[in-house]
């Protein structure tokens, strides 16, 4: 179960980021038009001009440059290229020297405002403009990716709702065996004491028909239920439990032989010490539950 559970959850989370990187694997710019890219790509990675340097060579803002058609783009980004070529330098320059400007204002004088930064025009902000007029933007992702990424993320899910929904039903199968380890027990160490009291009034056959009418069927149900030991407790503890309940039934069997048999006093030494060891046992679960308590509780 606990492999289904981690097996889900990585499902999960590979469907989760496939889908995500297939989501982002495109840029809008790769379905812009051949022309456009190669304009837009012969402007330098780190452009950085004015509005004065914009507008020597086009009167339109850079925010309204999807308007132009492809040629008057193209006019305008062949001329803005050579200014780019020669200032791109003095405009990193330039920027390194305003901070280190700012820096100084603004350590002189609290009272002294910070100039208004300009804002500068990059590549960046001439692909947006031609970017923003594609009609449908859905081609961008790759569906048949991003479909098997979710189906991958979905398989994930299921699987992680059905081993939730096994452990679910195995916690309440578990939580029934051992209502049934608790109600057997406790039967057994009840009739077993009664007969260890009233033996000496019993015939042999009224010994062996107590020990296969009231004992024999709570041997069987702690038996069969037992598994819940395990779950509860621990491979561990359920052997020390078990070895105590296993000399009980052991001493049980050993009665009723006797009784078969006769021999009473062998019998009134046998249903005592299967006593023993069912008391044992009984003190064993109750101790483990109690301190299981507590460390559910801690």
């Amino acid at each position: 179960m606990n492999g289904s559970r981690i097996a889900g959850q990585i499902l999960l989370w590979v469907g989760f980021i496939s889908a995500a990187l297939a989501a982002n694997s495109q840029r809008e710019f790769d379905f812009l038009p051949d022309n456009e890219q190669a304009a837009l790509k012969k402007l330098p990675e780190k452009l950085m001009l004015n509005k004065d340097e914009l507008a020597s060579v086009t009167t339109t803002p850079v925010r309204e440059l999807g308007a132009l058609s492809l040629e008057e783009f193209e006019k305008v980004i062949a001329d803005i290229t050579p200014i780019s070529d020669e200032n791109v330098a003095a405009a990193e320059t330039a920027k390194a020297s305003a901070e280190q400007e700012d820096a100084a204002n603004e350590t002189a004088s609290a009272k002294v405002e910070p100039k208004a930064k300009i804002k500068k025009i990059t590549a960046a902000d001439f692909e947006k403009s031609r970017t923003s007029n594609l009609e449908n933007k859905w081609p961008t992702i790759p569906w048949l990716w991003y479909g098997l990424s979710m189906a991958v993320g979905l398989v994930g899910v299921v699987l992680l709702r059905s081993t939730a929904k096994s452990a679910e039903q195995e916690q309440g199968k578990v939580k029934q065996q051992f209502e049934v380890v608790q109600s057997s027990l406790a039967a057994l160490n009840k009739n077993v004491s009664i007969l260890s009291q009233k033996l000496g009034e019993m015939s042999p056959r009224q010994s062996l028909d107590f020990i296969d009418q009231e004992c024999a069927p709570a041997f069987s149900d702690f038996a069969e239920s037992r598994n819940a030991l395990i779950q509860r407790f621990g491979m561990q503890h359920y052997a020390e439990i078990m070895t105590q309940f296993a000399s009980a039934e052991r001493f049980i069997n050993r009665a009723w032989s006797a009784s078969a048999d006769g021999y009473m006093h062998e019998v009134q030494t046998s249903v005592d010490r299967a006593l023993a060891h069912l008391i044992e046992a009984d003190a064993l679960i109750k101790k483990l539950s109690v301190d299981l308590t507590h460390q559910l509780n801690s």
